[in-house]
C-alpha cells in the first residue's frame, strides 16, 4: 500500500476464499500492488492497483461501460475483468473462474488498507 500515492482499497476475503497473497510489481516502471485470493478448486481472483488519474485504453475490443462503486468503469466479459479509477488509484479486478457479477459484489466491499 505504501508504494501507491493514493489509498489502496482491498476487499475482505469472501466466504470460501483464503486471505490474499500480496506482491509488489512494476508497470511501465511504476509500482503495482497485486493481491490474489484462492478458493476451492480453480476459483481464484486478483486485484491489481496502480497510481492513475484516468483509465488507459481498453485491452479488449468488446469492453462495456459499467458503474463500479458508484464510479464509471468498464468490464470485459472475455477477459473476466472489471476496471475503474478511484481516489487516484486504478483498479483491475479479474477472475476468469469467478462471475463478473460476483466480482462486482466483491468490489463493493472494498475498504481502505491504511
Amino acid at each position: 500500500a505504501d508504494a501507491l500515492t493514493g489509498v489502496l482499497l482491498l476487499p475482505p476475503s469472501p466466504a470460501g476464499f483464503r486471505g490474499p497473497a500480496l506482491r509488489l510489481d512494476e508497470r511501465f516502471g511504476d509500482p503495482v500492488v497485486i493481491a490474489r485470493w484462492t478458493g476451492p478448486g480453480a476459483r481464484a481472483f486478483s486485484l491489481s492497483a496502480w497510481d492513475a488519474e484516468r483509465s488507459g485504453p481498453p485491452l479488449d475490443p468488446d469492453v462495456a461501460g459499467v458503474e463500479i462503486r458508484g464510479i464509471a468503469g468498464r468490464m470485459s466479459p472475455a477477459r473476466g475483468e472489471l476496471e475503474w479509477v478511484e481516489g487516484g488509484v486504478a483498479y483491475r479486478l479479474s477472475g476468469p473462474t469467478v462471475a463478473l457479477t460476483e466480482l462486482a459484489g466483491i468490489a463493493e466491499t472494498m475498504e481502505p488498507v491504511r
